[in-house]
């Protein structure tokens, strides 16, 4: 029934009165901004206040991710919560699960482990069913370094698919986060790429990103007394597997979207993607399948032709948006905007590529009110923080 009243609502029809404003009014903001700029400054009632270029596509960058958070948040509400799933064999093994939950993170896994012993103080091997997702996906933007912001997504996978190390004074390699353990596999990976201090890339690989993930579980199975073989493999659920727990996630899709946001996590934006692609149309989640969604989204909502996004964090430079459709998007999130960055009388979220600054929100007004603006520049714009402090108090009036 969601899919059917998700995928059926009703296009809403935007009718702006378009009034500009000569750039001479704001004198002491436009210096900030180049002809070839993407800008666009409404009052609560539709009218343009400042505009420049609002109907070139260019490069969003970040600012994608308010789009692909408006897309799960409308698809599955705020209170949605990710499951993960474990499953007992016939043979005394045990099955985990995952749903491309973004944030089974360590924080998470000692509870998990203790519903779990409520239902098994023992088992032979650990499987991991991370199928949910479709493997070896290929996501435009996202390179093979072990920079965090290229951390690749996956059905089953833990605290980002990164790694945070921290070396001693005696040159002994421990932990970074108190919380997580250094299983070997984390080790194994820190020592081959050279790296003694700070968070990395664990792998690229959705198979051994499950298995790491089955490495921390294991570590807190047995300091909770569960007892085992300490064997982990991959295996999909089978049809005699006994479903033992549904673990849903402390974090509600809110709470996830709110630091997607504020840190701007390519990680969870494009697992949200994956999600939302698989949850629809049916796993395997796809990118494809994702990507389909956001546009039969926006071609239903706001009648937006040949929409051109490839995926749902904005590293990639295919993904294409005026400033005009940027806004028919921000109207459409303003019941969520309290979940952007809040400076300076500006709810925003910011984006940046080489070569590419963008930025996107709502300016608060004195009297209570919001006017959204966009701003995309196809340059390294370094003054944007001088530019919104002076168009915050300027129509902070």
């Amino acid at each position: 029934m969601r899919k059917k009243i998700f995928l059926t609502i009703s296009c809403i029809l935007f009718s702006f009165i378009v009034v500009p404003v000569f750039f001479g009014a704001t004198p002491n903001c436009m210096p900030y901004f180049q002809d070839n700029d993407g800008l666009l400054v409404v009052d609560k009632d539709g009218k343009f206040l400042l505009e420049r270029n609002v109907d070139i596509r260019m490069v969003p960058a970040s600012i994608l991710k308010i789009l692909t958070a408006l897309v799960a948040l409308e698809a599955m509400g705020r209170e949605y919560r990710f499951e993960t799933e474990v499953y007992l064999t016939k043979g005394g093994d045990l099955r985990i699960k995952g749903y491309g939950d973004p944030m089974f993170i360590s924080e998470v896994m000692p509870d998990f482990v203790l519903m779990i012993k409520e239902k098994v103080l023992s088992f032979k091997k650990l499987f991991l069913d991370n199928t949910y997702f479709a493997p070896d996906l290929n996501i435009s933007g996202r390179s093979s370094s072990l920079r965090p912001h290229d951390a690749p997504p996956g059905a089953l996978c833990s605290n980002y698919n990164t790694v945070v190390v921290k070396k001693e004074a005696n040159g002994s390699l421990k932990s970074g986060e108190g919380q997580t353990p250094l299983v070997p596999m984390a080790k194994k990976a820190s020592q081959k790429a050279g790296i003694t201090n700070g968070r990395f890339t664990i792998t690229h690989n959705s198979d051994d990103a499950a298995r790491y993930t089955g490495e921390l579980l294991l570590y807190f199975m047995n300091q909770a007394g569960i007892k085992n073989e300490n064997i982990i493999e991959l295996s999909p659920v089978s049809e005699d597997d006994e479903l033992i727990l549904v673990f849903e996630s402390p974090y509600t899709l809110e709470y996830i979207v709110q630091n997607m946001l504020e840190y701007s996590s390519n990680f969870i934006a494009n697992q949200l993607l994956l999600m939302l692609g698989a949850y629809f149309y049916g796993p395997e989640g796809t990118v494809e399948k994702g990507t389909n969604l956001i546009k039969n989204f926006l071609s239903i909502n706001f009648g937006m032709k040949s929409p051109q996004i490839v995926e749902g964090s904005g590293l990639s430079r295919e993904n294409l948006l005026s400033p005009r459709e940027m806004l028919k998007i921000l109207d459409y999130f303003t019941p969520y905007r309290d979940l952007l960055v809040y400076k300076e009388q500006v709810w925003f979220k910011s984006g940046s590529l080489s070569g590419v600054k963008t930025r996107a929100g709502y300016i608060e007004t004195s009297a209570g009110d919001f006017m959204p603006f966009i701003i995309m520049c196809g340059r390294n714009f370094i003054d944007i923080e001088k530019a919104m402090l002076c168009l915050g108090r300027y129509f902070y009036h």
